[in-house]
């Protein structure tokens, strides 16, 4: 079976929501109400990888901003995002396979997950599709020799076979994230997000 390009979303400001908690998150993204509550402070020391298209190719060139809470850097910090990457009044159903790149500062945790709305009422319990861990959550965590987990863009390509569909259900494929900034001893200790995903379909 042929497969095409579903969706492609970036972190920004405009659809990535912002909260304490992941769960929080995730629960604003689905609503879509009130302020993200995200900023894109851009790359505050210089130093940070940035996820970047090729200069040439097929398509548009792209650099993917990071994002982070609208509070200033406060060491030992972790917030929770969200973004919701696919919606369908008919249910998150086929045969699909995504394609993820991540930059934390410091360490984050990722989901990829399907959530429902039946009649109103979201189902707090989703399908998970990708559940995982770079670096240490834990924010007294001492500086490590390098390179650094803010260094590293992390990756993760799955197929996912979905089958959501209900009546009165609206699905929600849902990408969210805990990241963790460290309590170092710095001056400015900032704290980032950035990600890039693609979702395919089998058609």
């Amino acid at each position: 079976m042929p497969i095409s390009l579903f969706i492609e979303t970036n972190s920004t400001a405009f659809n990535v929501f912002t909260r304490n908690t992941r769960s929080d998150a995730v629960a604003a993204a689905i609503a879509n109400v009130g302020m993200t509550q995200t900023i894109a402070p851009g790359n505050v020391l210089n130093v940070w990888p940035q996820i970047r298209s090729y200069d040439s190719g097929d398509g548009p060139f792209f650099q993917v901003p990071f994002v982070w809470g609208e509070t200033n850097f406060i060491p030992g910090q972790k917030l929770g995002f969200a973004a919701v990457i696919s919606s369908s009044s008919a249910g998150f159903v086929g045969n699909f396979a995504y394609a993820l790149n991540t930059f934390a500062d410091n360490a984050h945790t990722v989901f990829l997950e399907a959530y429902e709305v039946v009649g109103g009422v979201l189902n707090p319990i989703p399908f998970q599709y990708l559940n995982a861990t770079a670096g240490n959550m834990d924010p007294n965590t001492p500086l490590e020799s390098q390179p650094y987990n803010w260094q590293f863009i992390r990756t993760s390509n799955n197929p996912i076979e979905a089958g959501l569909p209900g009546e009165d259900t609206v699905s929600f494929l849902v990408l969210s994230y805990e990241v963790q900034n460290y309590s170092t001893p710095l001056f400015t200790n900032p704290g980032g997000l950035s990600f890039h995903i693609v979702l395919f379909k089998e058609t």
